[in-house]
């Protein structure tokens, strides 16, 4: 056996299965940051609501298939996991809104020393490399990862490229529906390993084209994570001293979301078992690199011109972000300071992103560039038809279609931009502008930037 398949075979081992990562989030929460003095406290119930919702998710895969198999059973129980979900899910939406006025001024203070916390840190990274390298990549990392190839190969982006679009391209269309952020980033890696060559009209189905190299996706997503955790480290300085960094580092590497949640083995390789990537975590790039993004742009808060930067590219990575922008210009309109600054970095990488949008999107048809993008990612991501993602029967809405009616239909036109959801969704975005004033300290301004991911997954 090579070597290489030696050592992801030896990491393959190495990394947790879900219900590992269950308890491994529970226990290190309880016994690094929760309140041992009095068990029943807003810490304790403020992880408590934190981790609830990874519960619900053991096994999801698991009831997906029960679903098409056409047990009976399995809908009542997954109606009810959405159920369960959908509420813990609404909760964080309503903690974050209060917890910007209620929530304590100062930020929380581990309860061992820091030079534990340091090697208990440094046990973390070490083990979601594990999970990165040991794991294969779902389907975001594999087709962001061909997406940003064929990028390469057409010199256009993928949202007009034929081979990437449509019931018979690989994935239904999923490498067409990824950002330009995601694409870039495979792409030193992409070189560094050795680029696949194929021609420019090549055929990604056909059994001669050549794919890139997992390793990329892998090493772009842990590059991900990895600015996620100096983020957060620099944040808990910033917050208090270098213990609370250390302690927002591992709370974050190993919490059962990262380390991922959903299906464990279903198969052997050269005597292995592997393991489905689940529903979420390291092995998915996509679920990585919009926070990792989000935590350097936080990290960044006290120069504005950077913040509007980062932020900009957050949106360009996963476009939600992008709601969040009327909090963080609350925050320095507030404050008399940087506001002006932090529209102008905000504005220069967005309309870089436009500019490359429109430049670099293949448009024989004549159909608009614009309406190439938005058709290929968020109407592909949240339309219903059963080759998009909004079709899922794992969701909250499949289960409650006379809701989804009144909530989740467009009021004009066929884009879910116009829905009822995502009008309330932007009107809470809106309401940032009028709740980040001087009474919010950065601790509670994190916890009101909550929300928009929140109501975004609602």
């Amino acid at each position: 056996m090579p070597a290489q398949q030696w050592i992801h075979r030896g990491l393959m081992l190495l990394a947790p299965y879900q219900a590992g990562a269950l308890w491994i989030g529970l226990l290190i929460t309880f016994i690094l940051a929760g309140n041992h003095r009095r068990l029943v406290s807003w810490r304790n119930l403020a992880c408590l609501l934190l981790l609830a919702p990874a519960a619900f998710l053991v096994d999801a895969i698991e009831w997906e298939h029960r679903l098409m198999r056409g047990e009976g059973s399995a809908e009542t129980i997954v109606t009810w996991v959405f159920r369960c979900l959908f509420g813990f899910t609404f909760l964080a939406v309503l903690w974050g809104l209060f917890g910007s006025f209620l929530a304590p001024r100062r930020a929380w203070r581990p309860n061992v020393p820091r030079k534990a916390l340091v090697v208990v840190g440094l046990l973390a990274v070490v083990l979601n490399a594990c999970v990165v390298f040991g794991r294969f990549p779902d389907d975001a990392g594999i087709y962001s990862n061909l997406g940003a190839q064929r990028w390469l190969e057409t010199g256009t982006l993928p949202y007009g490229d034929p081979g990437l679009k449509g019931p018979d391209s690989p994935g239904h269309g999923a490498a067409a529906t990824y950002s330009p952020v995601l694409f870039l980033a495979h792409m030193p890696f992409q070189f560094l390993l050795g680029r696949s060559h194929n021609a420019a009209d090549a055929d990604p189905m056909s059994v001669s084209y050549r794919w890139p190299p997992l390793l990329a996706t892998q090493l772009a997503c842990f590059t991900f994570q990895l600015l996620a955790l100096v983020a957060l480290f620099v944040i808990g300085r910033q917050l208090r001293d270098a213990s609370l960094g250390w302690l927002l580092v591992i709370l974050y590497a190993l919490s059962p979301f990262v380390l991922g949640l959903g299906q464990d083995a279903v198969g052997y390789v050269d005597g292995v078992r592997v393991r489905e990537p689940g529903i979420g975590g390291l092995v998915y790039i996509s679920h990585i690199a919009p926070p990792a993004l989000l935590l350097m742009t936080f990290a960044l808060l006290r120069k504005p011109v950077l913040a509007g930067a980062g932020l900009g590219l957050a949106s360009a990575c996963a476009y939600f972000p992008a709601l969040m922008a009327p909090a963080f210009l609350g925050w320095y309109l507030w404050r008399r300071a940087g506001a002006w600054k932090f529209l102008v970095g905000f504005a220069v990488v967005g309309l870089l992103t436009v500019g490359v949008i429109w430049k670099m999107t293949d448009d024989p048809q004549g159909r608009g560039a614009a309406k190439l993008f938005l058709e290929s990612t968020l109407e592909h991501q949240e339309g219903a038809r059963a080759d998009q993602y909004g079709g899922s029967p794992l969701s909250f809405w499949a289960h409650h279609p006379q809701l989804a009616k009144t909530w989740k239909a467009p009021l004009r036109g066929d884009s879910q931009l116009t829905s009822p959801a995502f009008l309330i969704l932007a009107g809470l975005s809106l309401l940032g502008l009028l709740m980040a004033g001087p009474w919010v300290t950065p601790a509670r301004f994190a916890l009101l930037l909550v929300v928009v991911p929140a109501a975004f997954q609602l």
